[in-house]
């Protein structure tokens, strides 16, 4: 009977602790249930702008060419013209830091014949050198007066941006805007609308593409010769952002 008494007991017992745990372990589950969320629909698009700016500095190469039957002589006609070159940028208002050389060269020529070994005919001397030019509206005077001093190379002109963060950033708005409105185009078209923004990220800015322009040495001299500069014109320069935008749409 003792016995008897202390089975129900534990069983009554256990059954209490049963019933103990069982509403936390509802609780649990509940509570899990309401951590779980169906994924966001989300809308990728890459936005893209482009921004024309009109150049504000310009990069030439110019120098000069000699030829003399002595690497001597080759040498000091070169340098007696270099010299009346880099007197005239000086006039001109050129810096020294913004002229910058390129190339300097002193190599003999020869004279190729067949069936006869080469002849040295003289030597060639050649130095050229990067100008950086802010002030385009007078280019064409200073080209003018580098041509009458002694120059006979004259390379094609790079023009460029001094600066081109303000240009850059405004490409980059743009893009955003332009990233911003077809996701709310698709998202409307959808029965969505934009909830927010989950990334940004920037997939490429292009810099402004170099604008050259040829010169023609030999019109250019004709021209000196004549009193009249040369017209040179920069043009445009194209600045591209490119960016990248996850947005979460809810429906409406």
């Amino acid at each position: 009977m003792l016995n008897m008494t202390h089975r129900h007991s534990l069983i009554a017992f256990l059954a209490l602790i049963g019933l103990s745990f069982f509403p936390s372990a509802c609780a649990m589950e509940e509570g899990d249930g309401e951590h779980v969320k169906a994924k966001p629909t989300t809308l990728s698009l890459v936005g893209e702008a482009s921004i024309r700016r009109a150049p504000d500095i310009a990069y030439i190469n110019i120098g000069v060419n000699t030829e003399a039957e002595t690497a001597r002589a080759a040498l000091t006609q070169n340098s007696a013209k270099m010299q009346r070159v880099f007197e005239s940028l000086e006039a001109a208002g050129i810096e020294k830091k913004n002229i910058q050389t390129r190339n300097f060269s002193l190599s003999p020529k020869y004279s190729y014949e067949r069936n006869r070994s080469r002849r040295l005919e003289g030597f060639a001397a050649s130095n050229l050198v990067e100008v950086k030019i802010t002030d385009l509206d007078n280019m064409g005077v200073m080209l003018d007066a580098l041509i009458s001093s002694g120059s006979n190379t004259l390379n094609n002109i790079r023009f460029a941006l001094e600066d081109e963060t303000e240009a850059m950033d405004a490409a980059r708005r743009q893009a955003v805007k332009n990233a911003m409105a077809r996701a709310e185009l698709y998202a409307d078209a959808t029965g969505y609308k934009v909830e927010r923004i989950l990334s940004i990220q920037e997939t490429g800015a292009q810099a402004p593409m170099p604008s050259y322009r040829t010169l023609n040495l030999m019109e250019s001299a004709n021209a000196a010769s004549h009193s009249a500069a040369p017209p040179i014109s920069g043009g445009e320069l194209g600045l591209t952002a490119r960016v990248q935008i996850i947005f979460a749409l809810v429906p409406k």
